[in-house]
């Protein structure tokens, strides 16, 4: 309708003027007229008396030009005296009001239209929210049931867990007594049957001894573990010379290494000094990780580097320990700490282990206030790196201070067990070495 009137406006101008310039508004409506019907159409596709309307319109529409151009047609060839007399005959101002009615009522139908899809969608939005709200509801229901059942069945798993973790700690007794037992007889019958020339059994029992060690490495792995977790383990603390414990730990490690075709590097300055820990639990966690580095590396080389950190608000002492060997994945670094856990069935079968080392270590170094890092990459070896105070301020509940034992000097030695066959065994074997049991 705008267009329109624009039109007319122009072709007034004209008539009034005689002045093409005038006529600009005309021919730009004329231009525009076209896509403004096809969007009059598709506004109004979905009413049967909107339809009926725009039809109507269009036609008033092409009327209204019709006109329009006759009379500029007349002011061009006759004379605005032609053109004024067609515009007096009030032909285009009949055409204009029709149709300025039937836009108004398209129009005030469209509004109504509107105003019923606007309370429409006021109402789903409505009825929607109530269904949000109830079915949040409802699922706040359901999560409270199931983290109260997954609660229970946690506090369930905690008790069985601690009652398995508590069970294996007391039975740490029952279980090694008889396989030391096994060891100890399997050593004498090894020496009696050398001094006795029977040497034909020695492969036998080297076999039964191997075997009770193996057995004996692996129970003692899963007692040290669940005294861990039972909150049983002690920690027995002493200071020591950290360059004297890489010796010790060298002496183990160097044949290990060998025995795979590695190089064993150590690097350990005097200026560690000492330190005030448990060293047993130390040592053994340095030795767990040592021998996995050795195990996984062939014709390689496996190193040990310590130095003093003082940069901490408390001094550190730093172990790394890197090798040459398999390295490992991402995926396999994120639970190389896990019990009874290997890189894959694959690492298993073909280096064996029970996957109990490292977890040990871990729990062992976090008992003395420290950590283990690592990162490794696949065919390029690994490192390790244990972390831990060199001084034990704190002990943390559930942890017994004791000093190491001394070395017996006398020539007796008090044995103190419930089983007569341990009696046995230390008699025969301390009287070997003069020692009255």
């Amino acid at each position: 309708f705008r267009s329109i009137q624009g039109a007319v406006i122009g072709q007034r101008g004209y008539c009034l003027t005689n002045r093409e310039d005038y006529l600009s508004p005309f021919n730009k409506a004329l231009q525009n007229l076209a896509s403004e019907e096809d969007a009059f159409d598709t506004l109004a596709r979905d009413n049967p008396a909107q339809r009926e309307d725009a039809h109507i319109c269009k036609q008033l529409v092409a009327e209204k030009i019709a006109e329009m151009s006759q009379t500029i047609q007349l002011q061009r060839q006759k004379g605005p005296e032609q053109a004024l007399a067609l515009v007096l005959t009030d032909r285009g101002k009949t055409i204009m009001d029709e149709l300025q009615l039937r836009m108004a009522r398209m129009e005030n139908r469209e509004t109504a239209a509107l105003d019923r899809r606007a309370a429409n969608v006021t109402l789903q939005a409505q009825y929607a929210g109530l269904v949000t709200i109830f079915a949040t509801l409802v699922l706040f229901v359901l999560l409270l049931i199931a983290n109260r059942k997954l609660h229970r069945e946690k506090l369930q798993a905690i008790a069985a867990n601690h009652a398995k973790s508590s069970f294996l700690a007391n039975m740490s007794h029952e279980l090694r007594t008889p396989l030391n037992a096994i060891i100890g007889y399997s050593e004498m019958l090894q020496e009696e049957a050398q001094d006795g020339g029977q040497t034909d059994f020695l492969p036998d029992l080297n076999r039964i001894q191997t075997a009770g060690k193996q057995l004996l490495a692996l129970i003692n792995s899963i007692l040290d573990l669940s005294k861990i977790e039972a909150g049983k383990m002690d920690l027995y603390l002493e200071s020591f010379s950290v360059a004297s414990l890489v010796r010790e730990i060298s002496t183990i490690i160097a044949p290990v290494a060998e025995k795979s075709g590695n190089q064993f590097d150590v690097v350990c300055s005097a200026e560690t000094g000492s330190m005030h820990t448990d060293q047993t639990k130390l040592r053994q966690a340095i030795i767990n990780l040592l021998s996995n580095a050795c195990k996984f590396t062939a014709n390689g080389t496996v190193s040990l580097a310590v130095s003093r950190d003082l940069s901490g608000p408390s001094p550190q002492m730093i172990f790394t320990i890197r090798d040459t060997g398999i390295g490992m994945t991402s995926e396999q670094v994120q639970k190389v700490f896990e019990p009874f856990t290997q890189a894959d069935a694959s690492t298993t079968r073909k280096f064996g282990g029970t996957g109990l080392g490292l977890a040990i270590s871990q729990r062992f170094v976090a008992m003395l206030g420290g950590y283990i890092s690592v990162s490794s990459e696949p065919n390029h070896g690994s490192e390790f790196t244990i972390a831990v105070p060199v001084s034990i301020g704190e002990i943390t509940t559930n942890t017994l201070v004791t000093p190491s034992p001394g070395i017996p000097t006398s020539g007796v030695v008090l044995a103190i067990d419930d089983d007569p066959t341990v009696h046995d065994l230390l008699r025969r074997t301390l009287s070997k070495h003069g020692l009255a049991v």
